[in-house]
């Protein structure tokens, strides 16, 4: 494994760690859970991400489209 994945992964978990520590506000039940934050972004990253693989080939148009 390259050296800024590594660095990466440490700061994740790092923040993870301080999670614990952290007095949280939320607004709902579930925002107070430990991690919450983030499984919710991995989450919506990989909606974004396969919502946009979907609609990309929906969206595009034929190379002699514009001729």
């Amino acid at each position: 494994m390259k050296t800024p994945q590594k660095v990466l992964y440490a700061l994740c978990a790092v923040l993870l760690v301080f999670d614990i520590f952290i007095h949280k506000h939320g607004h709902f039940g579930w925002d107070d859970w430990f991690g919450f934050s983030a499984v919710y972004g991995i989450i919506s990253c990989l909606v974004l991400v396969m919502g946009a693989k979907w609609l990309l080939p929906c969206l595009k148009k034929d190379e002699a489209y514009y001729d």
